[in-house]
């Protein structure tokens, strides 16, 4: 009897990604799997897409999606729904996740003229109510890890076959990935891979993982096709009497294994990395601690805690579930921008950027405030925004949107409409585990999520703050008080933003914050201008503003017309200056109304990704010397 072996592959780019990182994977990656597929008619491999790369290869490459046509005719190619734009199920309502399938099941139809009822579930985060969700989009089964069926009780390493699970009368089907084929793919030998799947005699095993690992990872555009390690492994499978490679559809005409209820989880990284950084390095170390057999009982922590571990994840969320909440009626091709705002990949950090990614964070609210531009509920009113359980006030004009929380008396999000851009999107400098652990001598090799840490570039600087980068931040400071300390936060009296301020609305576009005994602030919204007043200053207080920048090449121009790059430590006495961000068109005009004391400062955070550890830029940080003379910030 012959091992039925289900191949799938997952191509994704996410949303608002760099022509040239996704051009780089497409050469490296798509285009030559395809290549090598087409030479061997035998193997059958599934394929997903998230709809942002799709729509990017039928504008570059066309030839490539006549290509996936020609290899679905000849029965070589499947290719599996999912969500359009790749959010997380449990991060969006339900409406959107069902909207979203079905939207891109017309569009795989009209693509390719079919599409299996399979589905990719972005980075296999479940929860156990999906069943009812995919059911309703017309989903029959998809692919989880063996750890999601561990964690139920499913004993034994080398799951095979498919379960069925279930939730309000709905039932799907989930295949158990398998974790050794993960694993070994393509970083063992391929005899070695050959050799294990020759093991399942008339079962069928799954291995299903990202299609970037064979070619994009480090090391691996060698080994997969230098050295030919994808061909070798076609040919190795297509000469087998013992193997036989097939489609799910297929496998779905056996009996399943059994009934399944599966619990809240994802695969065991992405749950360690949802903890915060002290339990991370925790859990692990618990973890390498344990036989293999135990392993699977420690489970870390929950996909949504990345937005009580990242509050600039939570401003996201909770800005994109209040759009998605105010277009509700909207048909679901009216709410494209919603559901490109919705792409996972901005939401959460682990060994990709993610939310340290400021070019992903800006395309996310580019979207959502494109969306909301339709339908702009202008106005002042408070509100439990970030469901922290104090009052926000936000404030839409036709210009912009501004968004205050009682901690510190500040701004934590300040939109643009007309160039649909959050200039406040700017990361703390925070502590990662993986800071203690970067090999500063590893530079090279093929490198997978397994691998130790090691840096992009030749050195970092590891600073951290202790409060979060939003804008109106008061700090209480010594007057000789140097540039280098606000850089490093030394020698700062008080931390005066982690304190509730109390929070009025004092008319239509007027804000009103007061700590007593430190300081009373107002704001005054005319259109695009902000005039901030600042009264009862009890003490020698530094007001810093954090704004996002797209480079260290953008320019700060000050009063007298000399300049500056953004990612210099400057200490100067101003009576104005212009932050200038030019591929966004950007002038932010601060006016000081006299010459003050203000100190700028780069913030760059320090954080892993596929390639390794390295420093981004994430702002320039504008720390002035206040006094009660009113000064304004023109957008």
């Amino acid at each position: 009897m012959t091992t039925k072996l289900i191949l799938c592959f997952h191509n994704h780019q996410p949303v608002g990604n760099f022509d040239f990182v996704i051009e780089d994977a497409y050469q490296k990656s798509y285009k030559p799997f395809i290549e090598v597929l087409r030479s061997f008619p035998k193997i059958k491999v599934s394929l997903h897409f998230s709809g942002y790369l799709l729509e990017w290869m039928e504008i570059h490459h066309p030839n490539y999606i006549d290509e996936l046509r020609r290899l679905i005719e000849n029965g070589n190619l499947e290719i599996l729904n999912g969500a359009y734009y790749e959010p997380i199920l449990s991060n969006i309502s339900s409406r959107d996740a069902i909207d979203q399938t079905n939207l891109y099941r017309n569009k795989l139809m009209r693509t390719f003229g079919k599409v299996s009822d399979g589905y990719w579930l972005a980075e296999r985060v479940w929860e156990p109510h999906f069943p009812m969700i995919l059911s309703a989009a017309g989903i029959k089964y998809l692919s989880l890890d063996e750890y999601h069926f561990q964690y139920a009780g499913i004993e034994g390493d080398d799951l095979t076959g498919y379960y069925r699970t279930e939730s309000g009368n709905s039932a799907i089907n989930v295949f158990p990935i398998s974790k050794k084929l993960r694993y070994y793919m393509p970083y063992h030998s391929v005899d070695e891979v050959i050799h294990f799947l020759n093991q399942f005699n008339g079962k069928i095993i799954t291995m299903a993982d990202d299609a970037e690992k064979f070619g994009v990872w480090p090391g691996t555009y060698k080994l997969v096709y230098e050295k030919k390690w994808l061909s070798n492994f076609f040919d190795n499978l297509s000469k087998s009497d013992l193997i036989e490679t097939i489609f799910y559809e297929e496998a779905l005409k056996s009996k399943p294994e059994g009934r399944i209820f599966l619990p809240t989880c994802s695969y065991p990284e992405m749950m360690e990395w949802a903890l915060p950084a002290h339990l991370e390095e925790e859990v692990i170390n618990f973890k390498n601690s344990l036989d293999e057999d135990k392993k699977n009982f420690v489970k870390g922590g929950f996909w949504s805690n990345f937005s009580v571990k990242y509050p600039e994840i939570n401003i996201m969320t909770k800005r994109m579930q209040e759009i998605s909440l105010n277009c509700k009626d909207l048909a679901p091709r009216e709410k494209i921008d919603l559901y490109k705002g919705q792409c996972n990949c901005a939401y959460w950090h682990g060994i990709f950027g993610g939310v340290y990614l400021p070019h992903l964070r800006h395309s996310i609210f580019e979207h959502l405030i494109k969306m909301e531009k339709k339908h702009i509920k202008k106005g002042i009113y408070k509100k439990d925004h970030l469901d922290i359980g104090t009052d926000e006030i936000i404030l839409k004009n036709d210009n912009i949107a501004l968004y205050l929380e009682e901690y510190g008396g500040s701004i934590f999000e300040l939109d643009l409409y007309d160039k649909n851009r959050n200039i406040q999107s700017v990361m703390s400098r925070r502590f990662e585990y993986y800071h203690n652990k970067i090999n500063m001598n590893d530079t090279s090799g093929v490198k997978t999520i397994h691998s130790g840490f090691y840096l992009k570039e030749k050195s970092v600087e590891l600073i951290y703050d202790n409060f979060i980068r939003n804008s109106l931040n008061d700090f209480v400071v010594q007057e000789n008080i140097t540039k280098e300390d606000l850089y490093y936060n030394r020698n700062i009296d008080e931390n005066l933003t982690g304190i509730p301020y109390l929070l009025e609305i004092d008319g239509s576009s007027t804000v009103r914050m007061e700590l007593k005994g430190k300081i009373t602030k107002k704001i005054i919204v005319d259109k695009n201008k902000l005039v901030v007043g600042n009264s009862n200053i009890a003490e020698n207080i530094v007001q810093q503003w954090n704004i996002a920048v797209s480079s260290k090449n953008e320019k700060v121009v000050i009063s007298d017309g000399k300049k500056f790059n953004v990612d210099t430590i400057t200490d100067l006495f101003v009576s104005s200056f212009v932050i200038y961000d030019t591929p966004f068109d950007l002038s932010i005009k601060f006016d000081l109304g006299k010459e003050h004391r203000v100190v700028f400062y780069p913030i760059r955070t320090v954080s892993n990704s596929e390639s390794g550890v390295e420093e981004i830029l994430q702002g320039i940080s504008i720390n002035i010397f206040i006094d009660d003379l009113p000064y304004s910030v023109e957008l």
